[in-house]
């Protein structure tokens, strides 16, 4: 068991183990439930683990999810709601963790911005954050040297594929179009995928680290973010024709935010066959069956090494996606699909391992950690420690969950819809208010999750919900008000 000094005490921590995906559909793993989607690995570490259910996201888009995961503040606190860097300044857990003897390391995407501030925090880094110069990834590198055929990277840093399909999104106001929707198979092989590289690299650090000391480990997947590509023989694991499309494809926006629409057409899916559908849908789930294999073989090493019993393991996504749900791509609007995100905490120490279907935030998810192996949270933390939910001290540790983002000109020449969307979902409604600056309008939406789990009738517009909109108008106010 590892241990570090504190004064002149020794105490005894536990290791974390954190395994991070990128735009992972919530429900899209055979732990919860899927009957296509193969995640054996997975599959057995929930059954040894606590499963939050109802865990959500403060942001549906990468960035902002992810500062907020790490400092455990809102992003109107923390200063940044769309996908631009970090503020300066800007405190995280793992400089708490590093203070309190942790020897703290990254793998993968930490997709944070710039790379450059993440080394002064971090203590061991090995990254591929999407970025296709080698002076900005490791994995660059590392093709470059071995293999520097395969070293040429694709959006977001993916290796360039073999395409069978892109589709071009439009933009509503403008008519521009973009190459928005990419799909095929890679042509690097698997053993030259980003995937076997990140786990190649957590196998190494848990080899090489020092045992007498604890550890912060966080792993963190490319994937299944867009592009739509894995490598041979992935790319043919699941039947397009066995994929059902969803039910709301079609879904008619006109009682929804003009901005959904715009999302609609920018992202490519107002062109898109269901057949086209289908075989996304596959890459995507077999892009996750990926992933799960190297979640298995990081985890056989780690009980080989005899750390299994000393390391607290987590899984979790930053948020989720749509996947063609509600008419839609990939995140943005404050439906689950796009909001909820698994969550998995795994402890031999705990309880035995069960389902806590309690409303639980992301900015709780460290706290937790934390507050596992007894390290003070720090006063700047907004998050609220799970600890006394796990320990059976509390029914619950909250009423309601919030989220927020900022639509603006990310450099990318999109211009979804510049303006500003917050959301509150408690177990009955789910509740969206919007500012939208094309249209200078104010719109909202209101669902009623008993009624409507899917939130496919919006009620925000209708006389006799009046009242319950302007509740939330108030919760939402009351919320900035006491985390500012």
């Amino acid at each position: 068991m590892p241990l570090i000094e504190i004064g002149n005490k020794r105490m005894i921590k536990k290791n974390i183990l954190f395994f991070m995906t990128d735009q992972l559909l919530w429900n899209a793993l055979g732990y919860a439930g899927h009957p296509i989607v193969k995640t054996p690995n997975l599959d057995r570490l929930a059954q040894k683990s606590l499963n939050f259910p109802n865990a959500f996201c403060v942001s549906p888009v990468c960035v902002p999810a992810r500062i907020s995961l790490f400092c455990g503040q809102y992003p109107h606190k923390h200063g940044q709601a769309t996908n631009l860097p970090v503020k300066e300044g800007t405190k995280m857990f793992i400089e708490t963790l590093t203070a309190n003897g942790y020897h703290t390391a990254a793998v993968g995407k930490l997709h944070l911005m710039p790379i450059s501030r993440e080394t002064k925090r971090f203590k061991t880094l090995k990254l591929h954050d999407g970025y296709s110069k080698a002076e900005e990834s490791d994995y660059v590198k590392y093709l470059e040297k071995v293999k520097p055929e395969y070293a040429p990277l694709n959006m977001h840093g993916y290796p360039e594929e073999k395409k069978e399909g892109v589709i071009s999104g439009k933009n509503a106001i403008t008519g521009e179009k973009y190459e928005t929707i990419i799909l095929g198979t890679s042509k690097v092989p698997k053993e030259y995928f980003y995937t076997q590289f990140i786990s190649d690299k957590t196998i190494e650090f848990l080899e090489t680290c020092n045992k007498e000391n604890p550890f912060f480990l966080f792993v963190s997947f490319l994937g299944p973010h867009s592009p739509f590509i894995v490598p041979e023989p992935y790319n043919t694991l699941y039947n397009p024709d066995d994929i059902p499309v969803p039910e709301t494809v079609k879904e008619d926006l006109s009682s929804k935010p003009k901005s959904q629409y715009q999302r609609r057409s920018l992202w490519g899916m107002e062109y898109v066959s269901n057949e086209q559908l289908q075989k996304i849908t596959s890459l995507y789930y077999a892009h996750i069956t990926l992933i799960d294999e190297h979640v298995g073989k990081i985890l056989k090493r780690l009980e080989e090494l005899n750390l299994y019993d000393d390391t607290i393991i987590v899984f979790s996504s930053d948020h989720g996606e749509f996947l063609g749900n509600h008419g839609l791509f990939y995140k943005g609007a404050m439906y689950d699909e796009a909001t909820k995100i698994p969550l998995l905490i795994h402890d031999t120490e705990m309880r035995s391992s069960r389902k806590i279907d309690e409303l639980v935030s992301q900015i709780d998810i460290m706290p937790t950690l934390l507050d596992l192996v007894n390290i003070p949270l720090p006063e700047w933390n907004q998050g609220k420690s799970l600890k006394p939910l796990i320990d059976g001290k509390v029914s619950s540790v909250r009423d309601e969950v919030f989220f927020e983002i900022r639509n603006a000109d990310d450099g990318l020449g999109y211009n979804i819809a510049p303006g500003y969307i917050v959301g509150c979902r408690d177990k009955d409604y789910l509740f969206s208010y919007e500012v939208n600056k094309y249209h200078d309008l104010f719109e909202g939406e209101l669902y009623d999750l008993k009624k409507d789990p899917r939130q496919i009738n919006n009620l925000y517009n209708k006389t006799e919900y009046k009242g319950k909109n302007n509740e939330f108008k108030e919760r939402i106010l009351n919320w900035f008000i006491a985390t500012q």
